[in-house]
């Protein structure tokens, strides 16, 4: 599991690709037909905000990289000048595991 922070963002949207190592490999993970999920929580809420590859969105634009897109609409949903949890989830044949942690940011400046 890796721990990221992620660069703060603004309620204009937020988009993120990220690519997937295996740990005990240090080599590119295959994810293909696998699922994953994220979410953005805050620290006293539930989730505010899920992608999924199970709904389309997270897309895989390689084996090995997950992308996901929040519209504008949706990040304004969530409070500005505000720290975000983020949480991943794969689950693999064998259960769920946690891709990664992370903070996320969301800045004053809204971009209408």
């Amino acid at each position: 599991m890796y721990d990221i922070q992620f660069v703060a963002t603004s309620s204009a949207g937020w988009s993120q690709a990220i690519s997937i190592t295996d740990a005990n490999t240090d080599r590119p993970m295959d994810l293909t037909g696998l699922r994953v999920d994220l979410e953005v929580a805050g620290h006293f809420s539930d989730r505010e905000l899920i992608a999924s590859t199970a709904t389309g969105t997270i897309e895989m634009p390689r084996p090995d990289v997950i992308q996901w897109r929040f519209t504008p609409d949706q990040m304004r949903q969530l409070r500005r000048d505000t720290t975000y949890r983020v949480g991943c989830i794969l689950t693999t044949p064998s259960g769920p595991t946690q891709l990664f942690i992370g903070t996320l940011a969301l800045i004053d400046g809204d971009v209408r």
